[in-house]
């Protein structure tokens, strides 16, 4: 009796191993499309023409978009970011 209890277990504790071994793994295609698309261009206002700039938008410098020009300027305490109103 105490066989058939072990061997119960043991199946028992497989199970979640076989089902977890046997889930499909989604493509990196599949995975980027589910992701949704980060905004980039202009943020809100910061006042004036200008606005800010959208935190990991990879937009380069001198990109205009939505009637902004995008600016970035070395500082001493790192890069500062900001759209500038084109005229």
């Amino acid at each position: 009796m105490r066989r058939s209890r072990r061997k119960v277990k043991s199946q028992a504790e497989a199970a979640p191993q076989q089902a977890q071994a046997a889930a499909p793994v989604k493509a990196a295609s599949e995975r980027a499309a589910a992701t949704p698309q980060q905004k980039t261009g202009p943020g809100v206002s910061i006042g004036g023409d200008f606005r800010a700039c959208i935190p990991g938008d990879p937009t380069p410098p001198g990109t205009v978009m939505e009637g902004y020009r995008k600016l970035v300027s070395d500082t001493p305490f790192g890069k500062a970011c900001r759209w500038e109103l084109v005229r």
